[in-house]
């Protein structure tokens, strides 16, 4: 039991709806159907099959958590062996099966499905209904012990209001507490979909044009790479940062912030990573500003002092910081690759159906965010 991954399954089990739902969407087989041609009809059958066989592997996934709901599945499907998942996808249902008769899978419920199910999984902790007397339909009545209330108390006669003390006027309003920018300079945009992401970014950036901002700067002068700056600095000692002065440019790939005043990045470019440490003090800009537009996958351009971390990590302490390519998607956070069981038998069967592999690779990454 110990490795049995009940969350996981579910999971799974999920983003395979999902993505078949989003197929038939994408796909839009009714679209087909209206089309007398033989193209669209040979479409129109490849695509269904594989909704059918798709729907067949799905009930095995959903049988450990909802039994009956698959039962119905291949009641419909007119099935009555359990679909098997194999290491290879193949077509399970062939051509020219005659499916059951579609009827609904999920039935409203009832007010009184909602007093059956209240009785069944209501517990002991409802409130008893009142007595009726027989025959009337009116509620019983109390016993005389209930309905004998305590003799009220006497009240007390109130205390004259003595008058407050006299207190000098201030003209100064008490001092605000500091904000904390910490949050301003967190990545915000973790709690969001895709979507959401990028149509915030795009706002973000017709905002700064209109505000007469440049988004997209035509040239930034770098006075090394990524990998030769790895390579010249890699002598010096931790907690050691330089005199010199140098100009870089990356990718951002993380985001980190360390109270208000300091912020830490990770540069990545032609395969050599360094450490952004920006530090309030040395910055020549508007820092909360700055760091609070910088989103993970910017291209940006650094001019700092290299030197060392106290942790050993070759950084760069930058005094300006520009965006070059505002970046409008998000990154994923991590790579997990193609380990999921469903995203190879999507794929195989997008093989043997003789689908786009572009949106296999579509299908496959959907399931994986």
């Amino acid at each position: 039991m110990e490795k049995v991954e009940i969350r996981e399954g579910l999971r799974v089990a999920m983003a395979a709806a999902s993505v078949l739902n989003g197929y038939m969407q994408k796909s839009a087989p009714w679209t087909l159907l209206k089309k007398q041609d033989a193209e669209s009809t040979a479409r129109l059958h490849t695509i269904v099959g594989l909704l059918l066989n798709l729907l067949y592997l799905e009930t095995a996934l959903i049988e450990p958590f909802l039994p009956q709901l698959a039962k119905k599945i291949l009641e419909q499907l007119n099935i009555t062996q359990h679909c098997g998942i194999e290491a290879k996808f193949d077509i399970r249902i062939p051509a020219n099966h005659k499916i059951g008769t579609a009827q609904p899978l999920i039935h409203a419920i009832q007010p009184e499905d909602i007093v059956e199910y209240r009785q069944r999984f209501g517990g002991k902790t409802t409130a008893a209904p009142a007595a009726t007397v027989k025959g009337t339909g009116k509620q019983a009545s109390k016993p005389a012990a209930e309905k004998t209330a305590a003799p009220k108390q006497p009240k007390q006669p109130k205390q004259p209001k003595q008058p407050k003390a006299a207190q000098p006027k201030s003209d100064a309003k008490p001092a605000a507490a500091p904000k904390s920018s910490k949050k301003a300079l967190d990545d915000d945009e973790s709690e969001l979909d895709p979507r959401q992401v990028f149509e915030r970014r795009c706002r973000a950036i017709k905002e700064a044009e209109a505000a007469g901002q440049t988004t997209y700067p035509h040239k930034f002068h770098v006075d090394m790479m990524l990998p030769e700056y790895c390579a010249k600095y890699a002598h010096v000692k931790e907690h050691v940062v330089l005199e010199e002065v140098v100009t870089v440019s990356g990718r951002l790939y993380s985001k980190r912030s360390s109270g208000s005043k300091l912020v830490f990045y990770d540069l990545v470019d032609q395969g050599a990573k360094i450490q952004i440490m920006a530090d309030v003090s040395r910055s020549k800009q508007d820092f909360v500003a700055l760091h609070r537009n910088l989103k993970r996958g910017d291209i940006v351009g650094v001019r700092g002092f290299p030197g060392r971390s106290k942790t050993g990590e070759l950084s760069i302490f930058p005094e300006y910081i520009e965006v070059l390519t505002p970046c409008l998607h998000m990154l994923p956070t991590a790579h997990f690759g193609l380990k999921d069981a469903v995203c190879s038998l999507i794929i195989c069967a997008c093989d043997d159906t003789n689908m786009n592999r572009r949106l296999a690779i579509v299908i496959a990454t959907l399931i994986l965010l």
